[in-house]
């Protein structure tokens, strides 16, 4: 049977299906109190938490041989994340998916599903949001397709979906909305899915590098 987003309800069981080090996102967006992107979509700085490496680039090198899958994601935390392009200024960030979900994917994506214990306990990382995705394509509805200047927007506000200054959702059940919205507004990439996202921190504050 195929996966459907109409299987998940609040409290799904997550695992982590990967880690990556990708550009620190910008100390103004951390510190910012929420602030939704409606109306301004486009007028926002820096950069947006999000699965697609287009978008919130990555500093390891997958042209190298390396335990990674499909996704392009490193199936540990790597142990120096600084010989990442030292140049840039980094974070360490984990990605989370419904666990059956990714079940049905780990075949084909070479998935090694992570309990979220090792994320969630001495690990420091903290939790940012969520992104809705395509994982088969590595694709956010936010911000991997060419939207509309204002379509977007007026999707999210149909569904009262609102977006935190990271630009993804807080709220576990708007993600799990959104992902059945956008399985009928792009079929071909149907289904979406809530894609949980993780920032290695130090203290109280993520760390950037």
């Amino acid at each position: 049977m195929a996966w459907s987003t109409d299987f998940l309800t609040e409290g799904y069981e997550k695992s982590i299906i990967g880690f990556d080090v990708r550009v620190k996102p910008s100390i103004d967006q951390q510190d910012r109190s929420e602030i939704p992107y409606l109306g301004t979509w486009y007028d926002k700085p820096s950069i947006r938490l999000t699965i697609d490496p287009l978008v919130w680039p990555s500093l390891v090198n997958y042209d190298e041989p390396g335990e990674h899958n499909g996704f392009d994601l490193l199936d540990n935390i790597p142990v120096k994340p600084e010989g990442c392009q030292p140049e840039r200024e980094k974070v360490l960030v984990a990605f989370d998916l419904p666990t059956e979900f990714a079940k049905k994917l780990a075949p084909t994506f070479g998935l090694k599903l992570i309990p979220m214990e090792t994320i969630s306990f001495g690990e420091s990382f903290e939790f940012c949001g969520f992104d809705v995705v395509d994982p088969s394509t590595t694709s956010s509805i936010f911000y991997s397709f060419n939207w509309d200047e204002y379509e977007i927007v007026q999707i999210l506000k149909k569904g009262s979906l609102k977006l935190n200054s990271w630009g993804i959702i807080d709220n576990e059940k708007d993600a799990i909305e959104a992902s059945k919205a956008f399985d009928k507004k792009i079929p071909e990439h149907a289904p979406f899915a809530p894609c949980g996202i993780w920032i290695k921190k130090i203290g109280k504050k993520p760390d950037l590098g």
